[in-house]
Formats: structure tokens, sequence, C-alpha cells
């Protein structure tokens, strides 16, 4: 059983499908946010009897943090300390600028990216201290380069196949669907970026940077933390 987790618009779910073209691997998709929401009723933690339940040799899932409120922004994702051993969570941090730019491009709250952001990197640093095998990657490194991606699965007792698509190439179609939305919003857009982006090539370009001077400040606000965990991922995932 392996666990990913990290703020929404980290890129896990490309990272989940890559995953899956795996024959050996099986996602399960249970969504432990829901049992947060739920008035009344305690928190089963259901996903790990479906990551017990699995018949493929290699279980995998995925949990995020956010967007809509700030019960799953900041939710505990663990029944207990004893399951850090079993599931080898692996933390996912992107760019906090871009991960508040692609939380905007879709509409969402400020207050709310702040949250989880917090959130996943205190959960990260407080469960690292309990168990080793407890880690951290950032989105910049598996993009670069496609070595620290045969790292990462190696370190899980995977080995990358021809089948799995090359990382990069997973996240051309999440970027492809960022960039569409920015060309509807077009208001937000200088000339240049619209040329570039309706451009043949405009799903390889990195969307532009839309935060106002106040957003744009509360995600520099984590860049030095960020750091921090790329160093930490550069040390786990040397290549």
């Amino acid at each position: 059983m392996r666990l990913m987790l990290g703020p929404s618009r980290s890129g896990s779910t490309a990272f989940a499908r890559m995953m899956s073209r795996h024959p050996a691997v099986q996602i399960v998709r249970n969504n432990l946010k829901a049992e947060f929401l739920r008035e009344g009723k305690p928190v089963e933690y259901t996903l790990y009897d479906h990551l017990r339940a699995v018949r493929k040799p290699f279980a995998f899932a995925k949990l995020t943090f956010g967007m809509s409120t700030a019960a799953v922004c900041a939710y505990n994702p663990f029944p207990s300390d004893a399951i850090l051993d079993s599931v080898h969570p692996l933390f996912l941090f992107r760019d906090p600028i871009d991960t508040l730019n692609s939380w905007k491009v879709l509409g969402r709250d400020t207050r709310l990216f702040r949250i989880a952001y917090r959130h996943a990197i205190d959960l990260f640093m407080t469960r690292r201290a309990v168990s080793r095998n407890v880690r951290c990657i950032v989105y910049e490194q598996l993009t670069r380069d496609p070595r620290v991606l045969h790292s990462v699965l190696a370190a899980w007792g995977l080995s990358a196949l021809p089948t799995m698509t090359d990382w990069r190439d997973e996240h051309q179609e999440d970027r492809r669907q960022e960039v569409l939305k920015l060309i509807q919003r077009s208001d937000y857009l200088t000339s240049h970026h619209r040329t570039l982006l309706e451009s043949e090539d405009f799903h390889y370009c990195k969307p532009p940077v839309l935060l106002p001077k106040m957003e744009r400040m509360i995600a520099e606000s984590f860049v030095d933390e960020y750091e921090y965990l790329a160093g930490l991922s550069a040390a786990s995932f040397a290549v």
C-alpha cells in the first residue's frame, strides 16, 4: 500500500494516471474527504480497508487538501501513526505561487489555499518526525528529470515500465486544460500571452501568473519552506 498526499493542484492526479498504467498497480479511489463533511457521524477511514482489499501486488491512493471548505483543506488523513509504516506516505508539493495561481484559475478561495498549503506542510513535518517512511517530493523536480520519477518508484519497490508515460507528458493535458481556462478569461491576459497561448504550442507554455499583489504575497510566504522541502526531496530521491 502506498499513499500520495498534497495540496490540491500539485500534480497528484497526473501522477495517479501514470501509476494506473502499471499492470501491478491498482488505484483506489475513495473520497476520504467526504467522511470529514458528514455531520454527526464518526470518520471511519474506509480508504484503508479498500487499500487492504486490493488483490493486485500494489495498491495506490492519492489524497488532496482542498478546495471547497476549510474542513477538506485541513483534515487528518491518518487514523493513527501506526499506519505510516504501512503506506509510506509521499507528500507532493508544487511551487506555492504556481499552486495558488492554479487555484485562482479555477476561481478558488485564497484563504482556503493558505489553510491547505499550511496544513500539508505541518502534517508532513509532524509525521516525518514519527516515521522515516514519510517523505516528500516536489513537482518541479519530477517534471524536470524523468530519473527522479524512477527513483520514487524504486523507493516504493516498483520499476518504471514502457507503458507508463513520462511524467512530463502526463502533465501536458493538465496544463492544456489550465491554459484553456485562461484563454476563456482573456481579460486577464496581455496581448503577448494571447498570442502565445493561441499558438500551436500553447499547451507547452507555463500558465501566466494572474495573482494580484496581496495574493502573491500570501503564496510567497511559503517560498522558504517550499525550498526547504525541495532540499529534502532532492536528498531523498537523488539521481
